[in-house]
Order: C-alpha cells, then structure tokens, then sequence
C-alpha cells in the first residue's frame, strides 16, 4: 500500500512537471498604444477635501519608452498637496500655481510600467462659487519612441523574369506608422526588373489619432536602400534629398498629410545573383503627447 502510495504520488509528479514544461510560450500582443495611460479618479467629492489620483504607465510596445513626462497641466480647482513618482523625478518650476506638478521618467522597458499618485485639496465654497462645480483636472503625458517600417521589393536580373518571392513590408508598433506603397507601374508583378525605375509612395499616419496635428521633422526621418538607389536627374520624381544609399524627407512632414511623399528608385542587383530584395527600411523618431481629461463634481453641502 505504501509502495503504490509513493508511485502515485512520484507519477503525479511527472505529470504536473511535464504539464509545465510542456506549455508553449504565450504570444505577447504588442500594441500600437504604445504608452498606456490609465487613471483611477473619484467622480464625486465635497469641498475642503482631500482627493487622490493614481495613475499608471504600461509600456505596450517591444522597444524601450524613452523620455517620459506626466504633468497636470491644468489643475482646474485643486491644490496639488502632494506626489510620488515610484523610481521617477519631480518636475518642478510649474510657476506659480504648484512647486511641482508631475513626475519625470528616464525610460520604461517593455511590458513594464510606473506608477504616479498626486493628492489634491478641492476648493472651499468661497472660491467654489466662481468656477463650476464640475471640475476638470487635465493630464498631459508627453514621451518619446521610434519605429521601423521594411519594404521588401524581389529585384530580378533581366533573364530571370520570374519568382515565387513576393511584395512583403513588416511595420514596428507605435502610435506613428510610416506606410510605404509601390506607385503604379507598367507591370502587376510582385517584382521589380534589375535597372527599371519605378515609383514608391511613403505615407506618415497617426493610428492613435488619425485627426491630430504633429509635425515628423525631417532629421529624424531617413530611408535607407538595400539594393536600390534613387532614379537618376529627370527620371520621375523624389521628394527626397539622397547621401549615398539615405534618403530624408526635404522638408519636415507634418500630420495628417494631405498628399503623401513620393520617390522614383531604381533597382541594383549585385551580380551575379539572378535576383535579390531591394529593401527600403524607414527608421523615424518622434515625440507623442496624449492629453486627458478628468471630471469631478464638488457637492453642495446641505447644512
């Protein structure tokens, strides 16, 4: 009995062992959000009181969330009294109205996340009585990311005329996205012939806020060439300046954009492979800034 006792007990062992093991790796599911902004706010209080809020970070992206800030930019009736900012710093100068107001992190890793809680003091009813009772605290959270867009073209050599490879792009996540076309040309192959100029169009999209006005200054956007260059003087048209194989917008491109940006390129097949990808990877840097608003309705107290 106590011999079957062990090698049950050894048995159920292995199986929970192995049930562990076995488990495959769950797929993370990164999101174009890059930096979540939740915030816990109560929507009712009374005056002379003391309200809290709590508001959390979650990196959603697999890169690094540099350059971090969280202010309340408008404090709309409340006394900020106190803050705490986990591993970050105070901002402070916030001019006259608070000696700090928000929190400054270096940067966020990956799924991992801050939290700040600010601690206000609501008005008393003297001051209530010129400002509505519905107050509205704004939180503006400000960071910095870049992303990474590949376009992958097959360039054939002028004998091959033929492959199974096809038009692929892959896109990092992130609130900017830039979205790279093939313009129209003579042929609906998914290729392109070795020394044949055809056309790219290059659109800079917000997928958080597609309305909102940003502006992608052109130093911190280049597109390099992997087996291709930029079609010669007089063969079509490029709204980009070239150095070697980097290609940079010749302005800053500003969001939304009404017309996109167009480039002729042309391919180069290293000899003598009978066809390679011409790659075009655009690499973009870019500051975010997502603005809320919270509301809380100061109580009339009935004596």
């Amino acid at each position: 009995m106590r011999k079957n006792l062990i090698f049950t007990i050894v048995l159920l062992g292995i199986v929970l062992f192995s049930g562990c093991v076995g488990q495959p790796d769950q797929k993370v599911e990164y999101k174009d959000e890059a930096l979540k902004m939740e915030i816990k706010f109560p929507d009712k209080t009374l005056p002379n009181q003391i309200v809290k809020m709590k508001v959390t970070l979650t990196n959603q992206v697999e890169n690094y969330v540099t350059n971090i800030s969280l202010r309340i930019t408008d404090f709309y009736g409340l006394t900020l009294i106190d803050q705490t900012c986990s591993d970050g710093k105070d901002i402070p100068n916030c001019g006259f109205i608070s000696e700090r107001c928000g929190c400054y992190f270096d940067s966020i890793q990956s799924l991992d996340d801050r939290e700040v809680n600010f601690v206000f003091r609501v008005k008393g009813e003297e001051e209530l009585a010129r400002i509505p009772r519905d107050l509205k605290p704004e939180i503006t959270l400000e960071y910095s990311y870049s992303g990474e867009t590949v376009f992958f073209v097959p360039i054939l050599s002028q004998s091959e005329r033929s492959t199974k490879a096809k038009i692929s792009t892959t896109q990092t996540k992130g609130p900017i996205h830039v979205e790279i076309e093939r313009g129209l040309t003579q042929s609906s192959d998914q290729w392109e012939i070795n020394g044949t100029a055809f056309p790219i169009i290059v659109w800079v999209k917000d997928k958080i806020k597609p309305d909102s006005k940003r502006t992608i200054s052109n130093d911190s956007f280049k597109i390099t060439l992997i087996n291709l260059e930029k079609a010669g003087e007089g063969v079509g048209r490029c709204d980009f300046e070239n150095e070697s194989n980097v290609l940079r917008p010749k302005e800053d491109v500003e969001l939304p954009m009404k017309v996109p940006l167009i480039c002729t390129l042309v391919g180069k097949l290293p000899e003598p492979k009978p066809w390679t990808y011409g790659m075009i990877i655009a690499d973009y840097n870019y500051t975010y800034t997502v603005v809320k608003t919270e509301t809380i309705t100061v109580e009339t107290v009935i004596s």
